[in-house]
């Protein structure tokens, strides 16, 4: 998911050590996780729309938003919005508009009913109290 395409049209330019040097801004771009998660999360949605006889790429919106639904309930929100990302990322790296986009109403109600019905509820802390704060000091 990282890797941009980055070319010369004309190579005696002179460009050749400005374009490594692009291209090593590019690697670093990303953490060594991030990417390692998005081919991670790439390989899951071409798994799934092989086994589903859809095309992963370009996605339909309406792809996108049949496969969270499928992870609806198996996978966290947190899990989900990631892998819309790594599926944003490989449209762009391949020249294609995002169908992960939230201007795609079937992708925004998918996620947001899926975020209300199995979002995680904030874990509650205890109080620091005044006896609290006085061992504290």
């Amino acid at each position: 998911m990282n890797e941009t395409s980055l070319t010369v049209t004309h190579p005696d330019t002179g460009l050749g050590p400005l374009m490594d040097k692009a291209r090593g801004y590019v690697a670093a771009s990303k953490a060594a996780n991030t990417v390692r998660a998005y081919r991670s999360d790439w390989r899951h949605f071409a798994g799934w729309c092989a086994a589903r006889g859809l095309p992963p790429l370009p996605a339909a919106p309406e792809t996108i938003a049949l496969y969270i639904a499928d992870l609806g309930g198996v996978a966290k929100p947190s899990t989900i919005t990631r892998r819309l990302a790594a599926i944003a990322k490989a449209h762009q790296a391949a020249g294609h508009d995002s169908p992960c986009a939230m201007r795609h109403a079937a992708v925004k109600e998918v996620l947001s009913g899926i975020r209300r019905t199995h979002g995680t509820a904030q874990a509650g802390k205890a109080a620091l109290l005044t006896e609290h704060l006085r061992r504290l000091l």
